[in-house]
């Protein structure tokens, strides 16, 4: 099931094509507690080790009567695995809900996972807020700890580097995995339930327009900080032109049960990229302006250096008015640069 892999220079590679090996994030559900008939033990759910038991039993009788494609019969996890690469090496991470019987069928697939293929690091990564019984709270918690989960498990890595495979777990969250692979150039799998046929998205270059961004910086960053506000005072933050502030309010908001308005799933990915790009964008001095910085002291010190802070944000880079090229050359000048000289 494994392929061949070297190791070289502190990392494994795959022997053939000398690309490093693979983190394989999966979201994870119930499916290896199902029955033949696809019916979840539910009696034994009102004592945990009963629910153990039913789902050991399960794998045991599986393991004996179809080895050869017991992974494949077993779960959606495994059978998606069992399509997929994994290589001596790799890393395999479950995303399961919070749930009771979340937790212990993801700690049933680590187990099988562990048993069927060599060489591997498997585990389980619990995220707060997915779950099924409270659609308000799914959306308004667990997607965006989702987008999280998956930028502190992939902040690592190259985007060629990260499988993602939805083929288990909550269906609702297909969409939400699809949406950050598109948006972080990650390929996303889905293996059909007890079949051999695999659907993969390949990893799409699109990045976001921080200058389309730009116009709503004030509304987005307020909405996350405060988590929701009216949408009088979302489009008041915005720019007059009614259709770009339109569109950008249905996409980047949605409504909460209180008549409020917080941050949609893109308006999350965005907020989130954002962090991301200006904890990760290295700002450049001359020598000369890094001694003047490291000799000021109190309120000077304290603006300058807020002052830097803010050129790695691209929002503030892109503000209209905030920037100019230096006569005919390719040099940006922030900010804008007038008759006084620039800043």
């Amino acid at each position: 099931m494994l392929g061949t892999a070297y190791y070289d220079n502190g990392l494994f590679f795959r022997s053939s094509k000398g690309i490093p090996l693979t983190l394989h994030i999966l979201t994870a559900g119930t499916s290896v507690a199902n029955t033949y008939k696809r019916i979840a033990p539910s009696e034994h759910l009102d004592s945990p080790e009963k629910f153990r038991r039913a789902i050991g039993e399960k794998i045991a009788v599986l393991r004996q009567n179809h080895s050869q494609d017991y992974l494949q019969m077993l779960s959606a996890e495994t059978n998606g695995l069992s399509r997929a690469d994994v290589l001596a090496g790799d890393e395999i991470i479950l995303l399961t809900s919070e749930t009771d019987a979340g937790r212990l069928c993801g700690d049933a697939v680590v187990s099988v996972v562990k048993s069927s293929f060599d060489g591997i690091k498997v585990s389980c990564r619990i995220v707060p807020g997915l779950q099924v019984d409270d659609p308000t709270r799914f959306r308004r918690e667990g997607i965006p700890n989702l987008f999280r989960t998956l930028d502190d498990l992939t902040g690592d890595c190259s985007p060629d580097e990260v499988h993602l495979n939805v083929s288990g777990g909550f269906k609702g969250t297909v969409p939400f995995v699809v949406l950050y692979a598109m948006f972080n150039d990650m390929r996303v799998a889905y293996v059909f339930e007890r079949t051999d046929t695999e659907i993969v998205l390949p990893g799409l270059p699109i990045e976001f327009d921080w200058s389309r961004y730009a116009l709503v910086a004030e509304a987005l960053l307020t909405v996350e900080e405060k988590t929701a506000l009216s949408e009088h005072e979302i489009l008041e933050m915005m720019p007059n032109e009614n259709v770009t502030g339109r569109r950008a309010f249905r996409t980047l908001f949605e409504p909460t049960d209180g008549g409020q308005f917080t941050l949609s799933p893109l308006g999350h990915l965005v907020v989130g990229r954002l962090n991301s790009v200006i904890e990760t964008t290295p700002v450049y001095l001359s020598p000369s302006a890094s001694k003047t910085l490291v000799g000021l002291r109190g309120p000077q010190e304290k603006t300058i250096t807020q002052m830097i802070g803010r050129l790695r944000n691209p929002l503030m880079r892109t503000l209209p008015h905030h920037a100019d090229r230096l006569h005919s050359t390719d040099l940006l000048v922030l900010k804008r640069y007038t008759s006084s000289g620039p800043r």
